[in-house]
């Protein structure tokens, strides 16, 4: 439709063509439909004429875009065309809609002919790839003992997302172990990309601490022990790993622990002190009791060297806490603590509610 056709004549001197062209050839915008042209040569008295038929077809209206025109690098556009049969892009493609993915930044032109019977269009389109943004994250401090607290800071991008915590330039984390964070920043292209960073994270010291004896009497003494880091300050006042101690009355001792990296710990230990009463004789009595055997592995005999009425027993571990108690309903008595774990208990007998007798007792 509207496409430019060429007319020549020849075999005369002059020619006159039905469209008002008086030369041998003309160039004219055939309309669509079905048109006739006439022309007439003359070589003075003697004249021609001559005619021809010329089928005139639509153009196709072809349209082409980019879906986006402006993309991010790594990304992929939408390339299509309409109004036509059957198209033929400058990448190749013969298809109407096809995805492109450019490797680079930059612009790039794509052109498209479209076809419909014999007749053509053509389209340019225009895509613009933008690199992504560089994107840094740091972590202040660099290392840090576990679950104290980390800065972490990012560049590069205008808005930030992280897999710790809320969007924001920065983001403060309490990592337990080593930990790899992500952060996804945004320009404003929209484009997006990520950076990690994982801060050296130093593992809390491990404290093992211990006393012995366990178990002691008002007025001994037992040796506190730690281990498991570099140095050491005891509520004490000590900064040794062992201390001793002689407290009057059961009593929790607390060590603080620092170690090569700098990380410190605590840890409590009780030192127990049992009630060491001597055996009050009862009337006529020599001796109370014999407890037997001791150490043992759970069951003994309290044989009571004079059975009375209201023999009563109770049975405390090293921190104070109450395992058993009963009647001594019997000169000899075997009592039960195959139940608990092994270490030093303290057994005491009353007459009523008198306390006449308390002895430690090893489960092995």
């Amino acid at each position: 439709e509207g496409s430019p056709v060429t007319f020549s004549a020849s075999g005369a001197i002059s020619y006159s063509w039905s469209n008002t062209s008086d030369s041998a050839v003309m160039v004219v915008n055939v309309p669509v439909g079905f048109n006739t042209y006439t022309v007439i040569g003359s070589t003075g008295a003697c004249s021609d004429t001559s005619t021809i038929n010329v089928q005139g077809w639509p153009s196709p209206t072809l349209t082409a875009i980019c879906t986006p025109s402006l993309l991010c690098l790594g990304a992929s556009a939408t390339v299509s065309a309409s109004g036509a049969g059957t198209y033929s892009w400058s990448t190749g493609s013969s298809n109407s809609t096809f995805t492109v993915s450019p490797l680079t930044p930059g612009s790039l032109v794509l052109n498209v002919s479209g076809f419909d019977s014999l007749c053509t269009d053509s389209k340019q389109v225009d895509l613009t790839v933008v690199g992504l943004p560089v994107i840094t994250v740091t972590a202040t401090p660099v290392s840090v003992c576990s679950s104290n607290p980390v800065t972490l800071l990012a560049s590069g991008a205008i808005s930030y997302s992280w897999s710790s915590g809320p969007p924001g330039s920065f983001s403060i984390v309490y990592p337990v172990i080593p930990t790899l964070y992500t952060v996804i920043g945004s320009d404003t292209n929209g484009c997006s990309n990520s950076a990690t960073v994982i801060p050296i994270v130093y593992p809390t010291p491990i404290l093992t601490v211990f006393g012995t004896p366990a178990v002691i009497c008002a007025g001994e003494s037992a040796t506190l022990s730690v281990n498991g880091a570099k140095t050491y300050s005891w509520s004490t006042g000590s900064f040794d790993s062992t201390v001793v101690v002689s407290p009057t009355t059961t009593t929790n001792y607390v060590v603080v622990a620092n170690d090569t990296n700098g990380c410190f710990n605590s840890i409590v230990i009780g030192q127990h002190v049992a009630i060491c009463t001597e055996a009050t004789h009862l009337a006529g009595d020599e001796n109370i009791c014999l407890i037997y055997p001791n150490p043992n592995r759970g069951l003994f005999t309290v044989s009571l060297n004079s059975f009375r009425e209201n023999w009563k027993f109770e049975i405390h571990d090293i921190l104070g806490q109450k395992i058993n108690e009963g009647i001594l309903d019997a000169e000899k008595n075997i009592l039960n603590i195959e139940g608990v774990e092994k270490g030093m208990y303290v057994i005491s007998l009353f007459t009523n509610t008198t306390l006449v007798h308390s002895e430690k007792i090893l489960k092995e």
